[in-house]
């Protein structure tokens, strides 16, 4: 049986490890996966390039990896394709981890969905379909039953080891300057706002594994540097100092960084490991300062961690990143407000700060069905859209919400300022005037003391915050079958 995996088109362009991993599945076992990359290759009409490929290929079922970014996109492709061909078509990703059984029942077009990890499932989901079943028996596939959707119990894979290394040859990929590492899977934290995508049990892989990783990566791809994307890399200090003397025994000399750090796990030897190692950025996820709403959102840790966090970093010389949330339960303008300039305090080496949404199944979901008023005008496209919020209630209005955001977007500027440019340091000044006037000495004081303390030397915003520089092959077409890496 052949499946067409589709990659939608978004503004988020590093490549899709989920896909990777399931093509690398279906391309070990008897059937056949073409990918098609919209995101890699964007077209002005993708119906029709799929229209071509079912009928010039046999195609049987259509998959297509959603998240917020793209899941609106994708079903007006479904509803495109659906009027001219009765299809299957099967749908998985984030967005069906956070938004369940409304995937089906908003949505009569797509026929099933597969919540959780799918890389040992969609083998048997296709044995399945191709013996007329309806998908029963298939763990993690969600499916209708009459007029109800029901869903087969997750499958979370215990043994990530026996997972093939991502093969980025699917998406015509021959180089790649910025790697994503997955070390790990599962998060045993219950933040409120998050959707925990792979489950609440963590599991490790080998180091060995890893290390592996990486060398084969730097061989075939010409890596320049790697970024580990676990959800949470230092829930095992030993382990954390383990991974950093293997790295440096690997003698790969590659800087890197890690994207998911508990502040509460961070001990100040596994910061002298990691410094020893190469590592050159830890990502911490803060989500906000304020005592009141830090209470609320559940995530095992205090304020104090977080400070501590940081100040390791700057002994260290390692520099450190904070991811933020706006609007979450508790907040409000003049906290928001505050606790933005608490951070700037504390000298991150860079910010990034979203507004709160409320995906369905978490418990900020919940609140907001309580106690806020859901935007309906807020589409799953305006994710991270900086001028859209998806809730307000009404001790923090929309119209506070959006107005202390640009201050704080201002703020999170100042920060992360590196340039000398003087036409970029001027931008930066009228942005300042416009939306914080009063601190305007304030922040030029600070962005002059960064850059004398740093210069010209935040490359690594570059090379682990921006667009990871990839190279594909020349006669790349946007699709390869995955057995056999032609271009289709």
């Amino acid at each position: 049986m052949r499946i067409l995996l589709i990659e939608p088109e978004s503004n988020y362009k590093a490549p899709n490890l989920g896909l990777l991993f399931l093509s690398n599945a279906i391309s070990q076992s008897r059937h056949e996966a073409l990918l098609l990359d919209f995101n890699g290759k964007p077209i002005d009409d993708p119906a029709t390039r799929v229209m071509q490929l079912i009928d010039s290929h046999e195609i049987a079922i259509i998959g297509i990896s959603v998240c917020d970014v793209n899941y609106q996109w994708s079903v007006d492709l479904i509803r495109q394709l659906k009027k001219k061909r009765a299809i299957t078509v099967v749908v998985g990703g984030p967005q069906v981890n956070s938004l369940k059984e409304s995937v089906l029942t908003d949505n009569a077009e797509i026929d099933y969905a597969f919540a959780g990890e799918c890389e040992e499932s969609i083998v048997n989901f296709l044995d399945f379909i191709e013996a007329g079943g309806d998908g029963s028996g298939v763990p993690g596939l969600l499916y209708r039953n009459g007029k109800t959707i029901k869903q087969v119990n997750q499958n979370f894979i215990s043994s990530l080891d026996e997972l093939p290394f991502p093969d980025y040859s699917h998406l015509g990929i021959e180089h790649v300057s910025g790697y994503m590492l997955l070390t790990s899977r599962g998060c045993p934290y219950r933040c409120t706002f998050c959707c925990r995508n792979t489950g609440n049990v963590w599991r490790p892989r080998s180091l060995a594994e890893c290390i592996e990783e990486i060398r084969i990566a730097k061989e075939k791809l010409a890596i320049k540097s790697f970024r580990i994307i676990d959800a949470s890399f230092n829930i095992n200090e030993h382990r954390v100092i383990q991974f950093c003397q293997q790295a440096k025994e690997s003698k790969n000399e590659l800087p890197w960084m890690v994207s998911g750090i508990r502040a509460d796990r961070l001990t100040e030897k596994s910061v002298a490991a990691l410094k020893d190692a190469g590592c050159e950025m830890l990502a911490v996820g803060v989500e906000s300062l304020d005592p009141v709403v830090f209470r609320r959102i559940n995530k095992g840790e205090t304020i104090a961690d977080i400070m501590r966090a940081i100040n390791l970093g700057h002994k260290y010389d390692i520099e450190v990143a904070c991811y933020m949330i706006h609007g979450l339960p508790g907040d409000s303008y003049e906290r928001s407000i505050s606790y933005a300039r608490k951070l700037q305090a504390l000298r991150p080496s860079y910010v990034m700060y979203n507004h709160a949404i409320p995906f369905p199944g978490t418990e900020l979901h919940n609140w907001v069905t309580r106690h806020g008023h859901f935007n309906a005008d807020f589409s799953w496209l305006q994710t991270r859209d900086v001028e859209k919020v998806a809730f307000w209630t009404d001790d923090f209005t929309e119209e506070e919400r959006l107005k202390s955001f640009r201050i704080i977007q201002t703020i999170t500027h100042v920060i992360n300022f590196s340039s000398e440019d003087p036409n970029e340091l001027s931008a930066l000044e009228a942005e300042i005037k416009e939306h914080d006037p009063e601190y305007l000495v304030y922040h030029l004081d600070f962005v002059k003391e960064n850059l004398n303390r740093k210069g010209n030397e935040k490359n690594y915003i570059k090379r682990f915050h921006q667009e990871t520089d990839i190279g594909r092959r020349s006669d790349y077409t946007g699709c390869v079958n995955v057995k056999t890496h032609e271009m289709v």
